[in-house]
């Protein structure tokens, strides 16, 4: 186990999934990962194991920079000038489906894809540091 694994362990009481690079064979990460991962997190956040759930990932900038990056995923963070503005514009909508049937298909399915996109976003930090990394042999 390296060292920021077992240091993100110490900081925080509970990690509830941790990926090692060597998890995901040569970088390539699919959906159905993201939505595994995604499964275990509503699961464990409905039985009420933890109430905040916050990813940790590199987020790719450009070849040389990569930046770690924190996103609370559960409870989702609402910024406080768009809470502003809906409150200023109280518009009543309907909806088909149901809100609720309608929040129980889409919920699963952003947290699914933000979690996807946290891997792609790694998985490039990844391919490139090996590039920048890598000292051709001198001829």
């Amino acid at each position: 186990m390296s060292a920021c694994i077992k240091w993100i362990r110490e900081l925080v009481h509970h990690v509830c999934h941790c990926l090692a690079g060597n998890e995901f064979p040569n970088t390539i990460t699919c959906n159905d990962d993201a939505a595994s991962i995604a499964d275990t997190i509503r699961s464990k956040f409905e039985a009420g194991e933890f109430d905040v759930c916050t990813l940790i990932f590199n987020k790719f900038k450009n070849a040389i920079t990569q930046e770690i990056t924190l996103t609370r995923l559960i409870p989702a963070e609402v910024d406080e000038s768009d809470a502003a503005d809906n409150d200023a514009a109280a518009v009543s909508y309907e909806y088909e489906p149901e809100e609720d049937e309608l929040l129980a298909s889409l919920l699963p399915r952003n947290l699914s894809t933000q979690i996807y996109s946290a891997l792609l976003e790694s998985s490039a930090a990844e391919l490139a540091a090996r590039m920048t990394g890598w000292i051709p042999p001198l001829v």
